[in-house]
């Protein structure tokens, strides 16, 4: 398989600020749900995977520091089905 990649000298080129606050967004996206995870890895055993991934969703949603509450995240039934159990 061979990939042929066309640069044209005018395009536009990433935004550094723009970098930077990308690289900050993924730095407190994965504490805040490191966090979540870890305090409901304790909380039941017995539950599977796709019911703390939904109960982590539903803690993300309320988070003190969430910029816009009116956002909310829709946890459908769906979701957690289409995860595997372990």
């Amino acid at each position: 398989m061979s990939i042929v990649l066309v640069v044209f000298p005018a395009a536009p080129r990433p935004d550094p600020e723009a970098q930077r606050r990308d690289r900050e967004l993924d730095d407190t996206l994965r504490q805040r749900l490191t966090a979540l995870i870890e305090s409901n890895a304790a909380s039941d055993d017995l539950d599977d995977t796709a019911s703390r991934f939904s109960r982590v969703l539903k803690q993300l949603e309320f988070y003190p520091e969430h910029l816009d509450s009116s956002d909310t995240f829709d946890c459908q039934a769906e979701l957690a089905d289409s995860l595997p159990n372990n």
